[in-house]
């Protein structure tokens, strides 16, 4: 067996980093094309509304939220394009922020010209916080502890990996 070099490992280290990147980044784009192609408003958009020319499908406003929640806020996500397209509004709608607060995902929109319609996806958000909040956030699975300070939800096999104080939640 032939016993590297301090420099040969450093240099596999750096190309398997650069390497990882790209690989990385590539499955990212395939990802997001088609969350975008099935769920438009999800693309970031200039500060001004317009959509942006250079975008390159490296993150979407799902990447916002921790992997835990991902397939759960795709699931309201497609309940709010079904009422999009019932009231001819699905070009219209524009995410405006979309974050972690108080261990619940948040989704902020404008863009809509018809209250009916904001007001059932307004529900449909409403929903969606309040299962995220009893939600793991990394492993997507029921929540049973929460962390304390910055509140995220856990369940009792994600928990052991976190630090800092938690406690449990009640139902």
């Amino acid at each position: 067996m032939i016993k590297k070099t301090i420099v040969e490992k450093a240099l596999i280290r750096i190309l398997y980093s650069k390497l990882g990147k790209v690989v990385n980044n590539w499955f990212r784009r395939r990802r997001n094309k088609k969350l975008l192609e099935e769920l438009p408003f999800l693309r970031p958009l200039n500060w001004d509304g317009s959509v942006d020319t250079s975008y390159d499908y490296t993150w979407t406003h799902l990447d916002n939220f921790p992997r835990g929640w991902h397939k759960l806020i795709v699931k309201y996500l497609r309940e709010v394009k079904t009422v999009l397209v019932r009231y001819g509004q699905l070009n219209k709608l524009i995410i405006v922020e979309s974050k972690e607060k108080w261990g619940e995902a948040r989704i902020y929109y404008s863009g809509l010209d018809n209250s009916d319609c904001y007001d059932e996806i307004d529900e449909i958000f409403n929903r969606m916080s309040a299962e995220s909040g009893k939600t793991c956030c990394v492993c997507g699975k029921k929540a049973e502890y929460q962390t304390l300070g910055w509140i995220l939800p856990f369940c009792g096999k994600c928990i052991k990996r976190t630090s800092g104080r938690n406690c449990k939640i009640e139902n």
